[in-house]
Order: C-alpha cells, then structure tokens, then sequence
C-alpha cells in the first residue's frame, strides 16, 4: 500500500520499539541498581509525556529519557539508514504512520521524522487514490531497520512496553533469557494493574497503567507513599492499538476491539522467531556499526515544565 503511494522504502516501526526497549531496559537497570530517580516512567506516549510536563512537572525527573519508537526510528533514518542507502538526509523525507495522534506533535520537538499519517487518514487517501485493498500483493520491509521483535510488537497494547523491557533487562543482568519470557501478571486492558516481579533474584514493583484517568489515580497512590521500581503508562485505555488514530470497528464494541486487537498482537509475538529485542539482527548492526554503546544524544531527550500553560 505504502509503495503504491510513493514510498521509495518501507521500514517497521518495531524496530524502532526494540531500540526503545534496549535504551529504556539499560536506564531502568542503572537506576534501580543505583535507587536513584525512581520510579522509572515509560515516556513512549506523547499524551502522556505532556500530561506530566503539565500536571505533574515534579515527576519530570522520572520520565526515561528514551525517546519514543518514531522519534529513535527517525533519528537513524537521518543518519545511520541515510548513509547505509547513500543518500544525503536532506533527501529524505521521513514519514511515520501511527495509530497515533498525539505524534503529530511530539515530531515538531524533534525534526527527524517530516510527517504522521494516523492509520485512519491513511486509509482515506489510499481510498481517494482509487486504490484497491483487494488487489495489493504481499511484500517485505525493506532490509536495513527492517527488522522487529515478537517483543517490539507487543508495545502497542498496554503493558507490552514493561514486558518488553524486562525481557531485555533480565539478558542484561544475567547474559541468559528469561525461562518464561511471557510475563503476563503486567498484561492489562483494565487501566490500572500493579504487579511483582522477580528478575535475577530482585523483586521489581511494576504499575502498569493506561487512560489519563488511570495516570491520576496512579499519582495518587504515588503520592500516598505507595512504592513502584517500573511504571508503565499509555494514555489511551488499553494502550496504542486503541489510539485516535485507528479505524473504528462499528461491528464490536470498544472494549471488544480492544480485546481482538491485543490479542492478535500477543500472537504475532508468540509466531516470531525473535521475542527478544537484543536479539534482532538490526538491532545488534545499528550498535555495532554506528551507535557502539548505550546513552546516545540520538535516542534521547529531555522535558521541561509546561504548568504555567494551567495559569
């Protein structure tokens, strides 16, 4: 569909996840070991980023300083991918397609990807272009970033990101996989799901969470002297598979689609021949080749106070 209309390349955005998963696993271990800035807050959600830059400017502190998947995936485009095809970056135009909204804004902090199409207005300028679904032919992403994990995938359903990370976080601390890399006790579509997790004999305290309703609730227990290690926190309900962006099922109700769309998400990873993100071959390249270790200014960011915006 994408090559119909005019890409030249067509990359998965889960690699972009697996990179996310190995800068965030990597800072989460440095901060745990250290007890320093915790809990560790998930800031692949843009929504959710601003919300705490607005509401909650003293838990700034707490955000991972890893970017999201488009914004690392579009960083590399920029400059690794950019050499790799011989192109000069300013050749490139780099679009994101999303399930998201909210990304629409957070691409003007950054400058790498040029533009986000939502699937849903993707959709209507396929149809505006008198193009048929029925007659596409399957074919592959392009080699070079290509490559996504069973472990990328699950990102977007709502505690996808805290079992992705703590896959990799245990292969870090121990050089072994996990035994059971399905953690399903962080696995949530209800909103709010607090778990404990065993991983290289430390006991992590996760929240998982989704819908800003859920994000207050948990500053609230937060603020109560309640004790997390890893949160996790998306802000539409059930995480990025029910975004604004999406196409309405007008066949189920939002909660079923919900339900479908995480499960079908779960059983993609369970098919992959590669459920860890260390584990993907582009990865190992990209940090072999280009970035040589972890805490590049590429893949990361900073956030700043936006409360005055409340008066």
């Amino acid at each position: 569909m994408l090559r119909l209309l005019g890409a030249d390349y067509v990359l998965d955005t889960t690699f972009g996840a697996d990179m996310t998963v190995m800068e965030e696993a990597h800072e989460f271990l440095q901060r745990f070991e250290s007890g320093n800035k915790l809990p560790i807050m998930t800031s692949c959600c843009p929504a959710w980023v601003k919300f705490v830059e607005i509401f909650y400017p003293k838990y700034i502190k707490n955000l991972s300083s890893a970017r999201s998947p488009i914004s690392m995936q579009g960083s590399l485009i920029k400059t690794y991918f950019a050499k790799k095809i011989g192109q000069d970056p300013e050749n490139i135009v780099s679009v994101a397609v999303t399930p998201c909204t909210a990304k629409k804004a957070e691409i003007k902090k950054f400058g790498d990807v040029d533009f986000v199409i939502p699937i849903r207005e993707l959709a209507k300028w396929f149809k505006e272009k008198g193009l048929s679904y029925d007659a596409l032919e399957n074919s592959q992403y392009d080699s070079i970033m290509g490559t996504g994990s069973g472990a990328g995938v699950i990102f977007g359903t709502s505690g996808g990101v805290t079992e992705a990370v703590l896959r990799t976080a245990n292969f870090m601390l121990t050089g072994k996989d996990l035994e059971n890399l399905e953690i399903k006790v962080v696995r949530n579509l209800d909103g709010f799901v607090e778990a404990e997790v065993e991983l290289a004999g430390k006991t992590i305290s996760i929240a998982s969470v989704s819908g800003t309703i859920n994000a207050r609730k948990l500053f609230e227990e937060i603020e109560k002297g309640k004790q997390y290690d890893l949160v996790e926190v998306m802000a539409c309900l059930g995480g990025c598979m029910a975004g604004g962006g999406q196409p309405i099922n007008v066949r189920l109700s939002h909660e079923q689609t919900r339900i479908a769309r995480s499960k079908a998400l779960y059983q993609l990873d369970e098919k992959s021949s590669v459920r860890y993100s260390y584990k993907n071959p582009d990865v190992k390249a990209v940090y072999e080749e280009f970035l040589k270790d972890f805490g590049s200014p590429l893949l990361h960011t900073s956030y700043q106070d936006r409360s005055e915006i409340l008066g």
